[in-house]
């Protein structure tokens, strides 16, 4: 896996470590003519503003679509920053080549996870990255791409937790991201030992581990996407021990969309196999994991 940034493991330690008068009437009557005409024009702009704001797929930058891509910036190694701010990571590479063999440009727009959905009905962005779990629930509000990788979701917790397996979170306090595949979980989870007592929600995995690592409103455990935790484990050795996930099978991730973008979708399913048949869907898995299961 490829080694974090500089960047991005001193944030993370550091927070871990740290707890008109005078007018006639008729120029009066002119002024507020002149008044309400200028409202009415900066009221038609701003409407005109928000309705390309709600286009974004249909607009063009030197004669090229454009799609804006939501994603998280603290979910390694999927997308994060490295020590200049700049963007990195596995969906970073991979949607950077797929606009390339579908011709068109890409902005990529920080996203509140828990927010994704109505960013996307709102037409404030054309798809989701970073990591998104294909789900049969997800299937019914969202519009999927082709498989581009397995994931399996883990759990963390701390050095001496008395939580060694999936079935230890019965009547624990779990953390895990909102609207994400670890709260469907958490959701319907019940071992022999009963359902978790209580699940915390948090807008990405960095700050649920934080949370945790700093012990907030009694949370015992976090569950995640396992290269997720990984990653965060692998740079900040001696605070987390990680727990495999043994009551659920590895998903499908792919890129999400409005369920009626059907053209987006199409030419992003085209580009993947492409990507699968030459080898460079590979290339990209390798460089950022190592070893890949597709």
């Amino acid at each position: 896996m490829k080694k974090s940034s500089y960047f991005f493991t001193a944030l993370f330690l550091s927070l871990m470590m740290l707890t008109g008068c005078g007018e006639s009437d008729k120029k009066k009557e002119q002024a507020t003519e002149s008044s309400k005409a200028e409202m009415q024009q900066n009221a038609s702009q701003e409407n005109a503003e928000a309705e390309e704001k709600k286009s974004a797929a249909l607009r063009e930058t030197n004669g090229k679509k454009k799609v804006i891509i939501g994603i998280d910036e603290h979910y390694p190694p999927f997308s994060m920053r490295d020590r200049v701010g700049a963007l990195i990571g596995l969906d970073i590479d991979l949607a950077e080549e797929l606009a390339r063999r579908m011709d068109v440009d890409i902005e990529f727009q920080m996203i509140d996870w828990g927010e994704k959905k109505n960013l996307l009905d709102n037409k404030e962005i054309d798809m989701i990255m970073s990591g998104m779990a294909i789900s049969e629930e997800r299937k019914k509000s969202y519009g999927f791409s082709i498989p581009y990788l397995k994931a399996s979701n883990g759990i963390v917790v701390l050095p001496n937790s008395p939580i060694k397996t999936a079935g230890d979170l019965a009547n624990r306090v779990v953390a895990c991201v909102s609207d994400s595949e670890s709260y469907e979980f958490l959701q319907g989870f019940k071992s022999e030992k009963g359902p978790v007592k209580e699940i915390v929600e948090y807008p990405n995995p960095y700050k649920a581990l934080v949370a945790l690592m700093m012990q907030k409103a009694g949370i015992e455990a976090v569950m995640a996407d396992e290269m997720v935790v990984r990653y965060y484990i692998s740079h900040t050795p001696g605070k987390f021990v990680f727990v495999p996930n043994t009551f659920r099978k590895p998903t499908d991730i792919g890129a999400g969309m409005r369920k009626t973008d059907n053209e987006l979708r199409g030419n992003m399913d085209s580009a993947l196999r492409a990507m699968q048949k030459d080898g460079s869907l590979n290339k990209i898995l390798t460089k950022w994991l190592g070893t890949v299961s597709q």
